[in-house]
């Protein structure tokens, strides 16, 4: 059954909202996930404060302005805070089940392909990092004490 032009334009619109409002997205390719595989990454992304939306190709096309074409079963995965947490949702889920795959992405204002979402995935929390910086710092600390104390005993 052939969709309405106006539920189309409204699809439309909310998939416009839905980008305009995300500060970072991912395509992905969906295409040989189970249902249960589907509503588990759901959940996950839920936790991440994320929302996976399944879009026809030619609404997403025409929300992104892309030049290109999409193919195969695509979602939007996207995202209102300005976190990693999606990247390393998606790429642990694609680890878990080879079936997802990614298509482009959105982050910081550029467009990522699939390469860039795996890196970003890579990279630590903001808390993981303020955490390194701390043990680095004790580090030298530890070193310039051990420095100082042995010159001290030299000069005794």
């Amino acid at each position: 059954m052939a969709v309405s032009k106006n539920i189309k334009t409204k699809q439309l619109e909310n998939l416009k909202t839905q980008l305009k409002g995300a500060k970072s997205f991912v395509l992905i390719d969906y295409t040989g996930l189970k249902v249960n595989q589907v509503n588990d990454l759901r959940a996950r992304l839920d936790s991440a404060t994320a929302i996976m939306t399944v879009a026809k190709n030619s609404l997403l096309e025409k929300a992104m302005e892309l030049k290109e074409v999409l193919k195969g079963q695509t979602a939007v995965v996207s995202t209102e805070t300005e976190d990693l947490t999606i990247f390393k949702v998606l790429a642990a889920f694609a680890k878990e089940f080879e079936a997802l795959k990614f298509k482009l992405g959105h982050f910081d204002g550029k467009t990522i392909n699939e390469t860039e979402i795996k890196a970003l995935a890579m990279i630590p929390s903001r808390q993981g990092l303020l955490s390194q910086f701390v043990w680095s710092l004790t580090g030298l600390e530890t070193k310039l004490v051990v420095a100082l104390s042995e010159i001290a005993k030299k000069r005794n």
